[in-house]
């Protein structure tokens, strides 16, 4: 019989500091283990209760792409066949231009960017084309 995972909520900060030390240590549990469910439950409380303290406003998509080019190590060369040419590039990332539904779809496929980081707070980002 397996043991079971006793979490509780994350109301205070001394909770949200003891619950971000616990998914420290369980952090490279294998998954199905009542460990990592363990592990699973406190990242959604943790993330609730970071919702509701340190809500983030509206991130420009052209932070969320120099964001996810610096941490998956792409180059801006490499974002050409999603966006469609070196100048767009640049103008996309300098805030010049903003992201049309086919880049930010080719962005999504071809590099996994979550797409409500690209289309941005109310969708209202995106031009069609």
């Amino acid at each position: 019989m397996s043991a079971k995972v006793m979490v509780g909520p994350v109301r205070t900060e001394v909770e949200y500091v003891e619950a971000l030390q616990r998914i420290e240590e369980l952090f490279d549990v294998p998954e199905g283990t009542p460990e990592f469910d363990e592990f699973d439950i406190l990242t959604i409380l943790v993330h609730e209760y970071e919702q509701r303290h340190f809500p983030v406003g509206f991130v420009e998509p052209a932070a969320t792409l120099l964001h996810y080019l610096d941490r998956m190590q792409v180059t801006t060369r490499e974002l050409i066949p999603c966006i469609g040419s070196k100048s767009a590039v640049s103008m996309i990332l300098n805030g010049k231009r903003q992201l049309t539904v086919g880049m930010i779809r080719n962005l999504h496929e071809k590099l996994g960017i979550p797409l409500d980081l690209l289309v941005g707070q109310s969708g209202s980002q995106a031009q069609s084309g």
